[in-house]
């Protein structure tokens, strides 16, 4: 039997397809070589070091094929975190300090655009180091990471002059104290930085830096609420702020957070989407302590954020209810609630429809033109509801009903912005 010649279209294809599964990928260089060119942007896309095996094998690597260094483009650095029972009561974790020394290699990498650091404590070489990473990062990742200060942190973020987006779950200071002088000696954010991604607030300090007097920040990511974090206050510090630039907004809410923060049903409220004037894009995403009800007075919390809104530019809006699941009964007979999904569309006609009309067509979004509302299931039944009960929001054109399952980690907020 002769053999057929593929075009290369189809070997491209084929390991595209295989693009996030590296044993195929593996399989296909040493099955054909034919394939080896066209899966080795794959192997070679996003490295992973957690171990001094790890970088001398890929240091060895490099040294005999150093055009493999062109193909990088996500390097992430994970610590070894050892859970302590009596910090982990506390909702604490130890932090592992990076033992080895960054090699010269990682100079070598001249396109790595992404960079992640998980579970460590960056100070001294380790944290030098990583400062003369030459490559064009763009987007930095630091999750369950601690420096000694505020200078610490400000340098390496500053190293990265390419920077554009920073996301930062659990980052924390082993020095609190309030150092004016080491505050005026920290370098100014990346002069290119428009996105933060906040998870679990982080140390005011940081946030203090990211917002400086040349902030050019117009896209904000945040989590308030979750795990009985709400960090309301330093929320509405940041709204204020930065509320006469943004343009995205993309805010998680747990309900855990306190409702008077937002309402002000007992005073004052503490947090308010009024100050963003100047959005052109918001993502609300609301999610529900327990399992969704139809009479859950958490309902109320969709109309009563969507009447906050006042940015006459707003074009695009997503409302995301999201609820537990329930994955099974645990040992101790509680049930794990490990995973988190959109409300079904036949539930959602337990919102309020004609609360959110009205706060809809104020003068103050005027300009929207899509109003998209997720969940899963069938969504005819929730339409006619809307219709019957909210004609004019139904004639304007603008509601999308978008079929999301959405299952998401409870414990995972790094892509916040990600469904």
């Amino acid at each position: 039997m002769v053999a057929t010649e593929l075009p290369m279209e189809l070997w491209d294809m084929t390991i595209s397809y295989l693009h996030d599964d590296l044993k195929a990928l593996s399989a296909c260089g040493q099955t054909c070589r034919a394939m080896v060119p066209i899966a080795r942007p794959y192997l070679f896309r996003d490295i992973s070091f957690s171990s001094d095996n790890e970088l001398t094998v890929f240091d060895e690597l490099l040294s005999s094929s150093p055009h493999l260094a062109s193909y990088a483009r996500s390097i992430r650095l994970l610590g070894v975190v050892r859970e302590i029972p009596e910090l982990r009561k506390l909702g604490l974790r130890q932090f592992a300090i990076w033992r080895h020394i960054l090699p010269a290699f990682l100079d070598m990498l001249p396109a790595v655009t992404q960079l992640k650091a998980k579970h460590l404590y960056l100070h001294g070489p380790p944290l030098d180091n990583l400062i003369q990473l030459a490559s064009p990062v763009k987007h930095l990742i630091l999750e369950d990471c601690k420096f000694k200060d505020i200078l610490d942190f400000s340098r390496l973020v500053a190293s990265f002059p390419e920077l554009e987006q920073i996301t930062l779950e659990r980052v924390c200071m082993e020095e609190m104290e309030d150092d004016e002088n080491l505050f005026d000696s920290t370098p100014l954010p990346p002069p290119q930085l428009r996105q933060i991604a906040l998870a679990n607030m982080p140390d005011s300090s940081i946030v203090d830096w990211l917002l400086g007097e040349d902030n050019k920040i117009d896209s904000l990511v945040h989590q308030i609420g979750w795990n009985g974090i709400t960090g309301s206050t330093m929320l509405e510090y940041m709204l204020v702020e930065l509320g006469p630039y943004l343009r995205n907004l993309h805010l998680r809410v747990g309900t855990d957070a306190d409702f008077d923060d937002f309402t002000g049903t007992y005073g004052p409220p503490e947090v308010s989407l009024t100050p963003c004037t100047a959005l052109e894009s918001c993502t609300l995403q609301i999610v529900l302590a327990q399992e969704f009800h139809r009479d859950s007075p958490e309902l109320s919390w969709a109309p009563m954020l969507l009447a906050q809104l006042s940015a006459p530019e707003l074009r695009t809006l997503v409302l995301r209810l999201v609820a537990p699941h329930m994955g099974g009964i645990n040992r101790d007979g509680t049930w794990d609630y490990h995973r988190n999904t959109t409300v079904p569309f036949d539930d959602l006609s337990a919102l309020d429809w004609p609360a959110i009309e009205a706060a809809l067509a104020r003068d103050a979004c005027k300009g929207l033109r899509q109003f998209v509302l997720e969940g899963f299931g069938e969504a005819a039944a929730l339409e006619a509801t809307i219709k019957e009960r909210c004609p004019q929001l139904h004639e304007r054109g603008i509601l999308l009903l978008r079929s999301v399952e959405f299952v998401m980690k409870q414990q995972d907020a790094t892509n916040l912005g990600s469904r």
